[in-house]
């Protein structure tokens, strides 16, 4: 590829110009196995992403591909990261005979000859059934509308709460379809989609059983003297296997509403009724900041918390 059309290819991805992009990018070739529209589609998902969290622009950078076993490894790559959130995306291109691009793909393990402040990497979305070649097969075709008829039940939702009662049901109504995968899918989009969607609304279904314990935890710290460091390491002690057991679900599968008297957790662009869940967050969020400051400060509690993950096997770090 001419330096001057690779150049503008670059100043493209670094204005997330999706225009520019378009214009560069060869037509009626497949890009990662992909139609051309879709890739761009794609990459001008991770543009609105970025932008969705300040960045006016990406930062290039020349890197290496440093993938083990990869037939690129070794070879030059591009790395963009937004100027506001350290976000980014690493690509890389191959050129034709003619010096025009062959194909342009990301890098999943890109080496960086400076320091970066990348605090997070974004991929491409593109799925098994995005692919020009693929051929699904009659079944596929059936577990798949079955899996977008279940997410369309919510959409109609879309722009109200959701109360407990409807996706509760939903939960019940859609379980054997979620059992019907073995291990969770990630290569097929209505698959992931659906099983995403069930799994964190079941987790979130799970957190009620914490809802009296959490009160209770709640009610106790009313009564305690906030001076008597003695009852809070009792406090923490005697609650820490819950929030063990609660956190994970709440941190890394529902993205809960940032002001927690409302009683409702946005996912996925939908609102959840969620009053029971409220009390969990609560306390989750609570004891996280109180345990990791007497964590840091009293050694007593510290000893005490890695004795119990010993026993346990939990390993909370």
């Amino acid at each position: 590829m001419p330096d001057d059309k690779k150049q503008l290819l670059i100043a493209g991805i670094e204005q997330m110009r999706i225009s520019m992009v378009d214009v560069l990018l060869p037509q009626n070739r497949l890009y990662m196995d992909v139609e051309r529209e879709c890739w761009l589609q794609k990459l001008e998902e991770l543009f609105l992403e970025c932008k969705r969290h300040g960045d006016t622009h990406l930062i290039y950078q020349t890197g290496r591909c440093a993938g083990d076993g990869c037939r690129h490894n070794g070879c030059n790559g591009m790395s963009f990261t937004g100027n506001n959130s350290g976000m980014g995306f690493d690509l890389m291109l191959t050129e034709g005979d003619n010096g025009e691009i062959d194909d342009i793909f990301e890098c999943c393990v890109m080496e960086l000859g400076t320091d970066t402040s990348r605090r997070k990497t974004l991929y491409l979305d593109i799925m098994e059934d995005d692919k020009a070649g693929f051929i699904p097969s009659p079944s596929f075709i059936e577990k798949s509308n079955l899996c977008r008829q279940a997410l369309e039940e919510l959409d109609i939702y879309r722009h109200t709460l959701i109360l407990e009662e409807t996706w509760v049901t939903w939960l019940l109504r859609h379980r054997e379809l979620f059992r019907s995968f073995i291990l969770p899918p990630f290569e097929y989009r209505d698959f992931v989609d659906f099983h995403r969607m069930y799994n964190n609304l079941k987790n979130l279904r799970d957190m009620r059983k914490y809802t009296d314990a959490s009160l209770s935890a709640l009610n106790a710290l009313l009564v305690m003297d906030p001076e008597d460091v003695k009852s809070d390491i009792k406090w923490l002690l005697h609650y820490y296997r819950m929030w063990t057991d609660i956190c994970l679900p709440l941190e890394y599968n529902i993205q809960l509403h940032s002001t927690v008297s409302l009683p409702e957790i946005n996912y996925s662009g939908f609102r959840f009724s969620a009053e029971n869940i409220v009390p969990v967050y609560r306390f989750y969020h609570l004891f996280e900041i109180w345990h990791w400051q007497m964590f840091a400060d009293d050694r007593t509690y510290r000893k005490r918390i890695n004795k119990l993950n010993k026993q346990t096997g939990i390993y909370r770090f």
